[in-house]
């Protein structure tokens, strides 16, 4: 096991519907629902929302980012409710916008 520092930080003005994680290398954009095939849309239209608002592109543009991009991972899956991640590779990104797209 490896020690984990985790802060949370609630953003009153940013107007997020979901919730967004962000580490050294990744934005984590996630989707849960009592159906997995639901839950991975979810993930899917919040990763393109995400990157549509933050990286100031369109929605279908942020579509084929996904597409090419982005890895959706199963990451919970032991009770009810069944969530999916969508992990967003900053390294996709210039390091100015990087900047601009955070959520710390």
């Amino acid at each position: 096991m490896k020690e984990l520092r985790i802060q949370v930080i609630l953003h009153k003005s940013k107007n997020m519907d979901w919730p967004v994680a962000e580490t050294d290398t990744h934005w984590i954009v996630m989707g849960l629902d009592k159906d997995l095939n639901k839950a991975m849309a979810l993930a899917a239209q919040n990763a393109i929302k995400f990157l549509a608002v933050r990286a100031k592109i369109t929605p279908l543009d942020a579509y084929a980012l996904c597409s090419i991009g982005a890895s959706f991972r199963v990451t919970q899956v032991v009770d009810i409710v069944r969530g999916v991640h969508a992990m967003i590779p900053k390294a996709l990104f210039a390091t100015e916008l990087r900047r601009e797209m955070s959520v710390v």
